[in-house]
């Protein structure tokens, strides 16, 4: 694993620990399994409006960056993607 690949993942456990299932992954591709009720889909749904585009596959939330991608722009999109997972647990409790 890539040294930027170990601290995306680091990042992502230190943040979002309790809100992820798994991560699995080979250098800067991941697929995270979120412990939310919500679906992949609805995910990348409110990523894309936080300015993150994740992909999807079955229940995994796929994050591929650019080789080329600076530890900046890593934390940019980690603060994304955190942004991301509290709009949908915010929407979530309130549908309760």
């Amino acid at each position: 694993m890539t040294k930027k690949g170990e601290y995306i993942k680091a990042k992502l456990l230190e943040l979002f620990g309790t809100d992820i299932k798994e991560i699995r992954g080979r250098g800067l591709m991941f697929g995270i399994d979120l412990a939310g009720d919500f679906t992949p889909i609805e995910f990348a749904k409110a990523a894309i409006k936080n300015g993150l585009l994740p992909l999807t596959a079955k229940s995994a939330v796929r994050l591929l960056p650019p080789l080329t991608i600076s530890y900046e722009e890593i934390d940019k999109g980690l603060a994304a993607f955190g942004k991301a997972l509290e709009g949908l647990k915010k929407v979530k409790q309130e549908a309760i």
